[in-house]
């Protein structure tokens, strides 16, 4: 069994998820913000439109930072199933890749975050901000 597993306080966890229907097709990002004791803080979906999965998981990453930002959130862990959004946000040159200025607007915003970390994670552990992203009564970007 695969289980969520609580921050460290005072960290705030951020589940991110996209999807999309073809390569590319319609897609859609969510996530989920949790605290240290499991507490749910804050969700959000998007409807991206037309583009990849990778675009959407990237998307989906991009506007939980953009929150956490807004939020004040200093300590965050961000999880995501999307092990190529991850690398792209953390290792080297991105300058010729068709999603470059998505990836480095990501990196510029994790710079003002004062702790973050990216975490890989399986499916199956990222299942609250899978179907965050299809939930319509969260806040909606």
């Amino acid at each position: 069994m695969f289980a969520w597993s609580r921050p460290h306080f005072p960290t705030i966890k951020l589940n991110t998820d996209g999807s999309s229907i073809g390569n590319p097709g319609l897609s859609g990002s969510g996530g989920i913000f949790r605290d240290s004791l499991g507490n749910w803080v804050l969700g959000y979906a998007r409807n991206i439109g037309f583009s990849s999965p990778l675009a959407a998981e990237l998307w989906a990453i991009r506007d939980g930072l953009v929150l956490a930002i807004q939020r004040g959130f200093h300590n965050l862990v961000v999880e995501s199933d999307s092990k190529i959004a991850v690398l792209l946000l953390t290792k080297g040159s991105v300058s010729t890749h068709p999603l470059s200025t998505l990836i480095l607007d990501c990196r510029m915003l994790m710079q003002q975050i004062h702790q973050i970390h990216l975490v890989i994670i399986v499916r199956e552990r990222n299942m609250c901000a899978d179907q965050s992203r299809e939930t319509r009564s969260w806040w909606s970007i």
